[in-house]
């Protein structure tokens, strides 16, 4: 039921045309809220469960977005089944059990915030954008399956880096590039790169990946070149230019090449006896 409701709601941001990263912030009110005495209910109760999380969603939207999410649309979308009044009366349950710790660290926050570190003498804008949009694929999947709620977003953030480092053909981040990225997260973080648990959570970022067909991997990744890399608001507030944005369309392609070449040969692989 998790994964159903938090697919609809990427589906009802997109619709709105409001930022993805509101989902990550509804799932973590909504996984906060069930490890409450209060939230004990909407784990035994499909219906409520379901009010709890259209309204987590109808909350993150109204801290992070410029335009809110009226109660009515929700009630609409609910098809009826839940009333203006069931969705503001959920609200404050939900505010007071997390006791108003309504701004969550997202695994996207700590990927631009990690990323910011590398000065731009050692990777152009370009580069760093790119990285964060194919963490973003990541932590996106991330975000649909229950295995990673324990996970601390800051070690999906690092990851998803270094996932999307070893995705990205050579011609686009030279191996020396590379080291030097990682020795400066090294530095900088007070991360260990190299523990289990890292080395774990990147394994199960790829699984999901990999476990997606691959029409929806392309799918999420075209979706992010349109939306993303070449709309206005990524050139005028990310500050790409026109050859920026192609340069970022040539190695989201490269990217989504990878993709499809390393799961058809991870299906050749398994294919043979």
């Amino acid at each position: 039921c998790r994964f159903k409701m938090s697919r609809w709601c990427y589906q009802v941001v997109d619709h709105c045309g409001f930022d993805r990263e509101s989902v990550s912030v509804a799932m973590s009110y909504l996984d906060r809220f069930l490890a409450t005495d209060v939230g004990i209910t909407a784990l035994i109760d499909r219906k409520t469960f379901q009010l709890v999380v259209m309204t987590t969603l109808y909350t993150a939207v109204k801290l992070l977005e410029k335009e809110r999410m009226n109660p009515s649309f929700v009630t609409a979308v609910s098809g009826g089944t839940f009333t203006e009044k069931d969705i503001t009366d959920t609200e404050i349950a939900i505010l007071y059990a997390l006791d108003w710790r309504i701004h969550p660290p997202t695994a996207l926050a700590f990927t631009r915030y990690f990323l910011s570190l590398i000065p731009s003498k050692y990777a152009s804008d370009t580069l760093k954008n790119f990285i964060v949009e194919v963490s973003r694929l990541q932590v996106e999947l991330a975000v649909t399956n229950y295995s990673f709620v324990t996970t601390r977003p800051s070690t999906i953030a690092i990851a998803s880096i270094l996932n999307t480092m070893d995705f990205i053909d050579e011609k686009c981040l030279p191996d020396g590039l590379r080291r030097t990225i990682v020795r400066i997260l090294e530095r900088n973080l007070p991360i260990d790169l190299w523990t289990e648990e890292v080395y774990e959570v990147k394994s199960g970022l790829m699984n999901e990946i990999v476990n997606n067909p691959t029409y929806q991997v392309q799918g999420i990744a075209a979706h992010m070149i349109s939306t993303t890399i070449k709309s206005r608001r990524a050139q005028e507030n990310l500050g790409l230019s026109p050859k920026s944005v192609r340069q970022s369309h040539d190695i989201f392609e490269n990217f989504i090449s990878s993709v499809s070449s390393a799961l058809h040969e991870r299906d050749n692989i398994s294919a043979k006896p």
